[in-house]
């Protein structure tokens, strides 16, 4: 293999578009890129994803015998990049309420059976993340919870789960970014804990995680002074990190890939240069580069600079070469998926749904205000947010709503009305005949870090304290209004979990989840 195979196996892009660009052809054929990551944006069916992965690997096929990595983050619940044809899992924190281990096992099979007959091969996923911080902007719901021996027993399971049928596990963001403020897609976070903290809390999932003999690991652009000697550098870019702390302490011995480069958390302290450099030097074995053409060229070139002038030995690049090369031999000698029959992908869909109905968290019920017990006059409100994507890892939900549809088919006489994530003056009509109806049924979306939205729900429970509250993200919402007689949580917003919280709120089943954060 030569210099330029070498360097070029050592990257992984994002492209534009749901065919092969020149951009894309390019970056396999003439610079040998080893992978490339497929968003929302290269997807118009699932028809048409394994079109694209089959002709991906056709063009790596003209200048490789090893294949292509092609990734995806198909988290479940809040970040799922196929939603149309595949089954929309409820999501880490939903499965941390319910607390089986199967069921995480089940969302990992489930997810590598499907994906893999697209042709999908990597699945950054899970988090592993601890969700010990309200204030962080990204992990919420994208993690199991905020116990550390739950977490990491949850997520060696769905790990297995994957990896038994053929999919690469990816677990992420090493060494924890649950415990943060800011959204490393934007700046730069910080994370002040000590290293004895760090070893009981947010390595114990990465240590289960290497146990369960995960095949790849994601950096976090996050600040660890405890882990670097006070250094102000992020874990991707850090040796004492992604070497003598994940290589030769906890002894991962599997391929380590960077999150996207582009984020600003490395962006805007570090020139791609510099952060390409650093990262492989640091032990990296793989750089991901998600979306401008331009640097992703620049990054290569950076890479290839730096090894002939002998900043980056040769050695440390064959280290990295023969651990990526070893692990797609491996998917290469797996046996085959099993068969996507007509039958399967609707059993999957009820796992789902049965997860999703287990997970569902009354929090307080006070004065018995659930189940909903209504006549056929009496009128009922539901006040929906219209949900947007609140960072970037998120895109598009691809879902119908189906509120009104649910509510309808229990009771007749129901209004659904949308109001902002910000609520405006004009959302506040609303309030005018709030006492005319019998029941109040309020959905909040990460409430706990939106004032406006905390002021609108405060302003309803001044005036219908028995208000059901039901918190359709992050359960944080809950703690920042103690006053609510009633409050419900289901850890996410998509319609499994949707259709759960109103079987719930009609007393058709049981509310059998517990609360996996401490609030």
């Amino acid at each position: 293999m030569d210099s330029t195979q070498q360097i070029g196996e050592m990257f992984l892009a994002g492209f534009a578009g749901t065919t092969i660009t020149k951009d894309i052809e390019d970056l396999i054929v003439k610079y040998r890129i080893g992978g490339v990551i497929l968003f929302s944006r290269n997807i118009t069916s699932i028809g048409q994803a394994a079109k694209l992965c089959g002709e991906l690997q056709d063009l790596r096929k003209s200048v490789s015998g090893t294949p292509l990595f092609i990734a995806i983050d198909q988290e479940g619940g809040v970040v799922q990049r196929i939603v149309e044809g595949l089954t929309v899992l409820p999501g880490n924190m939903a499965i941390g309420s319910v607390g089986v281990p199967d069921c995480a096992y089940a969302a990992g099979r489930i997810t590598a059976v499907e994906l893999g007959c697209i042709g999908v091969n990597v699945n950054f996923a899970p988090v592993v993340d601890i969700s010990n911080n309200p204030d962080n902007p990204s992990t919420g719901v994208r993690s199991f919870g905020g116990d550390p021996d739950t977490v990491a027993e949850l997520a060696s399971q769905m790990i297995t789960g994957f990896q038994g049928y053929g999919l690469i596990a990816c677990a992420k963001h090493f060494p924890g970014k649950g415990n943060v403020s800011v959204d490393s897609h934007l700046d730069l976070p910080l994370n002040t804990s000590r290293r004895d903290a760090l070893r009981s809390c947010e390595l114990k999932p990465f240590a289960a995680a290497i146990a369960a003999q995960v095949d790849m690991i994601m950096t976090a652009h996050v600040m660890y002074p405890a882990l670097t000697e006070n250094e102000i550098l992020p874990a991707t870019l850090s040796r004492n990190i992604m070497t003598g702390l994940l290589r030769d302490e906890l002894g991962f011995k599997g391929v380590l890939i960077t999150d996207d480069m582009e984020m600003g958390a490395i962006a805007k302290y570090f020139t791609l240069e510099e952060s390409v450099v650093k990262a492989v030097a640091a032990g990296v074995d793989i750089v991901m580069v998600c979306h401008t053409v331009s640097k992703q060229r620049e990054a290569l070139a950076a890479l290839k600079k730096a090894v002939d002038e002998g900043a980056i030995t040769r050695e440390r690049i064959d280290e990295s070469v023969a651990r990526i090369t070893a692990l797609k031999k491996k998917i290469t000698h797996t046996k085959k998926h099993p068969e996507v029959t007509g039958d399967t992908i609707p059993f999957h869909h009820l796992i789902a749904e049965r997860i999703a109905r287990d997970s569902i968290t009354i929090q307080r019920n006070d004065t018995g205000g659930l189940p909903l017990y209504l006549n056929g006059h009496d009128r009922l409100l539901v006040i929906v947010p219209r949900y947007e994507t609140l960072t970037q890892v998120e895109e598009k939900t691809g879902e119908d709503d189906i509120i009104l549809e649910e509510f309808r088919i229990r009771h007749e006489n129901v209004t659904v009305v949308h109001v902002g994530l910000s609520p405006s003056a004009k959302d506040y009509a609303v309030f005018r005949e709030i006492r005319a109806y019998k029941k109040v049924v309020l959905f909040t979306y990460n409430a706990h870090l939106n004032g406006e939205q905390l002021a609108f729900a405060r302003k309803l429970l001044s005036v219908r304290k028995d208000a059901v509250i039901a918190a359709v993200r992050n359960p944080y919402d809950l703690s920042k209004l103690p006053e609510a007689e009633t409050t419900v949580a289901t850890y996410g917003f998509r319609n499994c979990s949707l259709r759960a919280l109103v079987e719930v709120l009609f007393g058709e089943i049981e509310a059998k989840g517990k609360m996996p954060v401490s609030l």
